[in-house]
């Protein structure tokens, strides 16, 4: 059963809640919201200055949730930028959630963010955040690049059902936003060996936008016993907007996981 509300955040923004309680969805009882600047939430549009303040939205929301349900074990699911939002509440709450679901996680930025391959070198990763840092002081909400359906998925139809989302955001990352982004990914990878939370890993082995290589470097870094890594081949960046029988296969993966630990 689907319910929607609203949850005012500790800065005083909207945001729009949404609630899955248990029918036939595996018994599992899903929750989430949509980031301030996103969605129906609060806040101006895709804009924040500190990846933080999306992480204490994220765990006042889920700290709600454990009062009024304090026996159920916590599993966190986060996609792209999302899953470098779960990967940063997972270090600055170490043992707060029983496990957490990566999919096509943000740790290492792919080679078509805005043209650039972040991963050539540190002077072109320093160079890239002086010259954010210089834009911002300007231009802070000026978006740069574009989305392009095709990097996201293989899938035709969902292309259509994502073209007629009114709420999808289709101006491309904000200067500020994405110098925000450059800071938690920089400190998000160096803890990589303090992540204790287990987890699973799913990546499109031909997502351009989240380099599955970051997947790759938190699996082998982190120092947690209960992890998994898979990678889809020839998926692209979503894998539960992929084609029918890759996002089956992917809804499936993740809900044995939680099963199997619950």
């Amino acid at each position: 059963m689907y319910n929607e509300e609203d949850l005012e955040n500790s800065r005083g923004e909207k945001l729009a809640v949404h609630t899955w309680k248990p029918r036939d969805d595996e018994g599992f009882y899903v929750f989430g919201h949509d980031h301030v600047g996103h969605g129906k939430s609060d806040g101006r549009r895709v804009y924040i200055e500190n990846v933080d303040d999306y992480c204490d939205d994220v765990i006042q929301h889920c700290l709600l949730v454990k009062e009024k349900y304090p026996s159920l074990k916590l599993f966190i699911v986060g996609h792209s930028m999302g899953g470098m939002i779960t990967v940063r509440s997972a270090l600055m709450h170490k043992n707060f959630f029983h496990g957490m679901i990566l999919n096509g996680p943000l740790i290492i930025p792919g080679p078509q963010v805005l043209g650039m391959d972040l991963r050539a070198s540190p002077f072109r990763t320093f160079v890239s955040r002086a010259v954010l840092k210089f834009l911002s002081l300007f231009i802070p909400e000026t978006p740069l690049g574009g989305p392009d359906l095709h990097m996201v998925t293989r899938d035709m139809e969902m292309h259509k059902i994502l073209k007629k989302d009114e709420l999808r955001w289709t101006g491309g990352c904000k200067v500020r936003l994405l110098l925000a982004f450059t800071d938690c990914l920089d400190e998000n990878i160096n803890q990589l060996s303090d992540v204790r939370t287990p987890f699973l890993i799913i990546h499109g082995s031909k997502d351009i936008l989240c380099n599955p290589v970051g997947s790759d470097l938190l699996y082998r870094r982190s120092m947690c016993a209960d992890k998994k890594f898979k990678v889809y081949e020839g998926s692209k960046h979503q894998l539960f907007f992929e084609l029918p029988h890759v996002r089956n296969e992917a809804f499936q993966d993740v809900a044995e996981w939680i099963k199997e630990r619950t």
